[in-house]
């Protein structure tokens, strides 16, 4: 088999760049203010700041659980004003979390995953996961990214097609800096 090097070659190469970083870009965290879609395979996905997914309280017949986020004393002290709510919907498609927090760091990123223990064992313990045993990403697990607003406030809403609550979530868990912030029991 023979390499072609020659300009046509290039300029394939060069248009294949932007279609691979647009395939790569749909794998792992949306980007800031973007959704994350379902593949219909129970992928939970991700809305942030009110540009997607249906708030969990907004769900029709859905089953919702609300909770305050409580400061963790793991949380870095320059965040120690950011307080929230969290809801966990459960209807007949699926689950549906949603999130509201103020008081964090103006245009920072924050990840938070529905986690496996209350928050009083040992902060929310191990992220939840539909499989124990499976990857420790969506599907298999509930994952909310979001970018605090100019206000230090966000709101992320994740979804998915499998019942959390039945299979034993207990809490949501925000992270800042690798570290555990604020965590809400369902």
């Amino acid at each position: 088999m023979t390499r072609r090097t020659g300009p046509s070659s290039r300029a394939s190469a060069l248009l294949a760049l932007p279609a691979a970083a647009l395939l790569l870009a749909g794998c792992g965290d949306p980007a800031p203010g973007s959704e994350e879609h379902s593949h219909d395979d129970g992928h939970s996905h991700s809305h942030e700041d009110g540009s997607g997914g249906t708030h969990a309280t907004e769900v029709p017949g859905a089953e919702v659980s609300e909770a305050a986020f409580e400061l963790l004393d793991s949380a870095p002290s320059r965040l120690d004003g950011v307080g929230g709510t969290a809801w966990l919907a459960t209807h007949e498609s699926g689950t549906t979390v949603s999130a509201e927090l103020s008081g964090l760091e103006p245009g920072e990123q924050y990840m938070s995953h529905v986690h496996a223990d209350s928050c009083t064992d040992n902060d929310g313990g191990p992220h939840f996961a539909f499989d124990p045993g499976g990857p420790e990403e969506p599907p298999n697990e509930i994952h909310l990214t979001f970018t605090a607003d100019d206000d230090g406030v966000a709101t992320a809403t994740a979804e998915s097609e499998q019942d959390a609550r039945a299979a034993g979530a207990e809490s949501i868990v925000v992270h800042a800096d690798d570290e555990r912030l604020v965590c809400a029991d369902f």
